[in-house]
C-alpha cells in the first residue's frame, strides 16, 4: 500500500508569487512568536520603502493623493494616530473609506499599504481614512475592535476633521483589519450606528477558536501556523475569549441586518475556511454578500500585485463594490 503524502498548498502558487512568498517568508517576515516586546515595536514602526525595487511588489502610491496625519480621541481619551488620504479635486461632498491595515492586530502601521489606500483614494474619488489603532501586546483586545469603532463614529461625527465628506462610508481591511471590518459593522448595528454602506473583508480572520480545517495548516507562505499563534496568542493575552464576537464575528448572535460584505479570500491561506464560512453566514442571514476565492493566491497577496496574476483583479473587484455601495444614497443611521 502505497503512503499517502501531505502536499503543500505552495505547490498551487504561480512560480513567481511561490518565490516572492519564499523570500519574504526567509528574510523579510519576523518571527513574531521569538521577538521581544521591544522588537515588536520597532518593527511595528518600520515602513517599507515606496520606490523601486519595493514598489514593482506593492505598486506606487499616488503621487497627487494628499496625505494628512491627524488624530481621533478614542472613548479612553487616547489620540489614535490616523491617515487622511484626499484625492486631487475632491470636494466636501465626497464619500469615505475606513481602512483598517493587517499586521495580525500586533504588526505594520498605515504607511505600510499606502500604494494600496493612495490607489483607492484616486480610482473612488473618496476620502480614506487609515486609522493606526492600538495592538498588541501592549494593548490586547478589545482595544483594536474599540479603536476602530471609536474612527468610525468620529468620522460620522466630525467631519470637518478630515476635510469634510457627504456622510457616505463604507469600511475596508485585510486580514486583522478584515476582521476589524466585520466587528464594527456588528458594533454598529448593536450599538445605534453609523452604518457603513458596505464591509469589505479581504482575507479576514473571523474565527479566533481556528477550528476550520484550514486553519490547522502550519507551514503555508507569508501566514504560517506559529504566526497566527502568536498574533492569536498576544491580542488574546487580556482574557477576551476567542468565542467573544468581539474578536470573532463568526459567534456574533445575530448576522442579520448588516452592511453589505464582499468577502475575498485565497486558496493558499489558512484563513481561506473561515472567511468563506462567514459569508456564508451572512448570506444565510439574508445579507447581501459577493465571495470570491481566489486560486493560488496566498495570504496578503493584494499588498503585492507586481508578484501575483490576479493581484490587479482583486483590487479591481474591491473597487467595483465600494464604488456600487459608495454611489448609493447615504443612510441616515
Amino acid at each position: 500500500m502505497r503512503r499517502a503524502v501531505a502536499v503543500s498548498m505552495k505547490s498551487r502558487m504561480p512560480w513567481r508569487t511561490r518565490l516572492f512568498a519564499a523570500i519574504y517568508d526567509r528574510t523579510l517576515a519576523g518571527e513574531v512568536g521569538t521577538m521581544t516586546t521591544e522588537q515588536i515595536v520597532t518593527d511595528r514602526r518600520r515602513t517599507l520603502p515606496a520606490r523601486p525595487p519595493v514598489s514593482w511588489v506593492t505598486g506606487a502610491a499616488r503621487r497627487h493623493v494628499t496625505v494628512t496625519a491627524v488624530t481621533c480621541r478614542a472613548r479612553d481619551g487616547h489620540e489614535i494616530p490616523v491617515q487622511v488620504l484626499r484625492p486631487g479635486g475632491a470636494g466636501t461632498d465626497a464619500p469615505v473609506v475606513v481602512y483598517y491595515h493587517g499586521g495580525g492586530w500586533t504588526l505594520s502601521n498605515p504607511g505600510n499599504y499606502l500604494a494600496l489606500t493612495s490607489w483607492l483614494a484616486d480610482e473612488l474619488a473618496a476620502v480614506v481614512v487609515a486609522p493606526d489603532y492600538r495592538k498588541a501586546p501592549q494593548h490586547p483586545a478589545p482595544f483594536a475592535a474599540q479603536d476602530a469603532y471609536d474612527v468610525l463614529r468620529w468620522v460620522h461625527a466630525e467631519p470637518n476633521a478630515i476635510g469634510g465628506h457627504g456622510g457616505r462610508v463604507a469600511v475596508a481591511g485585510d486580514s486583522a483589519g478584515g476582521n476589524l471590518s466585520a466587528v464594527v459593522s456588528i458594533l454598529a448595528r448593536d450599538e445605534g450606528g453609523p452604518t457603513p454602506v458596505g464591509q469589505a473583508l479581504i482575507y479576514p480572520a473571523t474565527d479566533l477558536t481556528r477550528s476550520h480545517p484550514s486553519s490547522r495548516w502550519r507551514d503555508e507562505a507569508i501566514l504560517t501556523g506559529p504566526r497566527m499563534d502568536a498574533f492569536v496568542s498576544h491580542y488574546l493575552s487580556g482574557g477576551v475569549s476567542p468565542r467573544d464576537p468581539v474578536v470573532s464575528p463568526q459567534f456574533a448572535a445575530s448576522h442579520r441586518d448588516l452592511p453589505p460584505a464582499l468577502v475575498q479570500t485565497a486558496e493558499c491561506d489558512p484563513l481561506r475556511d473561515e472567511g468563506a464560512y462567514y459569508a456564508d453566514l451572512l448570506r444565510a442571514a439574508g445579507n447581501d454578500v459577493r465571495h470570491t476565492c481566489y486560486v493560488g493566491m496566498p495570504h496578503g497577496f493584494m499588498s503585492f500585485p507586481g508578484v501575483t496574476p490576479v493581484g490587479g483583479q482583486a483590487r479591481a473587484e474591491l473597487l467595483q463594490s465600494l464604488s456600487a455601495w459608495l454611489e448609493a444614497p447615504a443612510t441616515t443611521a
